[in-house]
């Protein structure tokens, strides 16, 4: 997490290091961040926006009731 903190300081705009960050976020339980996270990566222009739905790691965040949100966004 604190590698990634140190990326966005150089690349604040880059959607990839932020959906790495969500990953990393849902693989510690940390729903919030790993939210917050991913809806700045979906805004900056996240290409590959299926991996939201289908990456391991993202799946603390998918069971949780906040995903629906994010589902309306990838809608």
């Amino acid at each position: 997490i604190e590698e990634f903190k140190k990326a966005l300081k150089i690349t604040p705009n880059d959607p990839e290091i932020y959906f790495n960050l969500a990953c990393a976020y849902s693989n510690k339980e940390k729903a919030a961040e790993g939210f917050e996270c991913l809806r700045n990566a979906l805004e900056k222009g996240l290409k590959e926006t299926d991996n939201i739905c289908s990456h391991d790691m993202l799946a603390y965040l998918r069971v949780h009731p906040r995903f629906s949100e994010i589902k309306k966004i990838l809608d």
